[in-house]
């Protein structure tokens, strides 16, 4: 396929039980912050207290996520346009957009809703940690353009032409991502309001969030062009709040009901990933029957139709069960610091790998076939990517390219070596909860 430039909607791709009750807490608690707020996702336990401590799931989930959105980007480099064996790939790939929507409500839910909102500093402290790096990353991938623009005299067309970048999201094919994420952290306090206001019928509001999605995309994806500022929304539908709605929603209560979100995975672990394969089989039916009916492989692998509903609730769910075995066999040492270490960086290497593949692409060795050059050049592009974020880290540089403030050293002493701040001993009703356990249980 080619660079994921081509389309607009398309390219940004390439990019429970017992929900019915709301989540009681003991009148007076509040949540406690996990700490620097910060734009990647989150998983942890609805305990105010656990919160505190570092769950380690969630490197794996967090870390695959994005790993699987170079994936993507790399299968549209390395494969010809229309390839059906690229685009079939691209098919399961797209699990990633649904993921990252869902785990941005659900770190937003799982952090603020059981504590009073400051509102003013909430939004300062969220668009601080996505606004810059969405500004500063528009400005550098829109650059070419703007200078041919200001080399030929057009200061009116490049002010017009950074204007739309930072309104569409469309100065790469994956900002798009970003300034979704600023529209639900302006949205946030009412999609708050509508989870209090629900409690108590939950599972009936997502049922129909679930079934306005699917009708969504169905319209999106069998329907006709719309006319007028009609087509113009459904043009740009990748950058909207509205388009994403059921994942933001699933995500939130998730995080309400967290403690029984996780307790029925634990309960059901085998028919988890048992429904994520046969989702995926059913994702690659769909896949089939389109082109076997006429359509373009390209379009029969739109991240815009109905078969993504099921394929990304399933696929979800199965990353929350692989964080917890990863929780399980983890052991402190090289591995587990990689793997925490690559977790921080992994929202850098999402802003920064557009502007490195290129390059990496053009080094391949033209003889090399997918998906040994896929793998090749997805290797390459995660190890420099991860090399530039992490080199930019304790600089100054560290708020744009990462979404992250610099990371100072630790202040160290002549006679007692660096200091660490002192944290209590976990106790029992501290320590965070995870799937870990249970998944110890079911193998005895």
């Amino acid at each position: 396929m080619t660079t994921a430039t081509s389309s607009p909607v398309r390219a940004a791709t390439e990019a429970p039980d017992a929900l019915h009750r709301p989540r009681t807490a003991p009148a007076g608690a509040e949540a406690a912050p996990t700490g620097p707020a910060e734009p990647g996702p989150l998983i942890g336990s609805t305990a105010a207290a656990s919160r505190r401590a570092h769950l380690h799931d969630v490197d794996l989930v967090r870390l695959l996520t994005f790993v699987a959105v170079v994936g993507v980007h790399t299968t549209g480099g390395t494969n010809p346009f229309q390839s059906v064996g690229g685009n079939a790939a691209l098919m399961l790939l797209h699990f990633t957009r649904e993921a990252f929507f869902f785990l941005t409500t659900f770190v937003l839910f799982h952090t603020h809703y059981d504590r009073p909102l400051a509102l003013g500093r909430f939004w300062r402290r969220r668009f601080l940690l996505v606004g810059v790096p969405y500004v500063v990353w528009t400005v550098a991938y829109a650059s070419p353009v703007l200078v041919r623009q200001l080399a030929d005299g057009q200061i009116s067309a490049s002010a017009r032409t950074l204007g739309y970048d930072l309104i569409t999201g469309d100065a790469w094919y994956h900002m798009y991502f970003l300034l979704v994420t600023l529209q639900v952290y302006l949205l946030y306090p009412l999609l708050a309001r509508l989870v209090r206001r629900t409690a108590g019928y939950h599972w009936q509001l997502l049922a129909g969030s679930a079934l306005l999605q699917i009708a969504t995309l169905a319209e999106v994806h069998y329907g006709r062009p719309w006319p007028g500022v009609a087509g113009i929304l459904e043009q740009h539908c990748h950058e909207l709040f509205a388009m994403y709605q059921f994942w933001l929603v699933a995500g939130a209560l998730a995080a309400v009901h967290g403690d029984r979100f996780r307790d029925w995975m634990s309960r059901h672990i085998v028919l988890t990933m048992l429904s994520a394969a046969l989702a995926a089989g059913a994702a690659e039916l769909c896949y089939t029957i389109a082109r076997h009916h006429g359509q373009a492989p390209f379009d029969a692998a739109s991240v815009f139709q109905p078969i993504m509903v099921p394929w990304g609730v399933t696929s979800i769910m199965a990353l929350f069960v692989l964080g917890a075995i990863w929780e399980r066999k983890r052991r402190p040492g090289h591995l587990d610091s990689l793997m925490r270490r690559g977790s921080e960086l992994s929202f850098g290497i999402y802003l920064v790998h557009p502007a490195i593949l290129p390059g990496v692409l053009a080094l391949l060795p033209r003889t090399l076939p997918p998906p040994w050059s896929t793998l090749s050049a997805m290797s390459a592009t995660l190890f420099l990517s991860a090399a530039v974020v992490a080199l930019c880290r304790p600089t100054p540089l560290s708020l744009a390219v990462s979404g992250r403030p610099r990371r100072r050293p630790r202040r160290t002493d002549a006679k007692t070596g660096p200091k660490r701040p002192s944290v209590p001993a976990p106790t029992a009703s501290t320590r965070p909860r995870s799937l870990a356990p249970a998944i110890r249980s079911s193998d005895q």
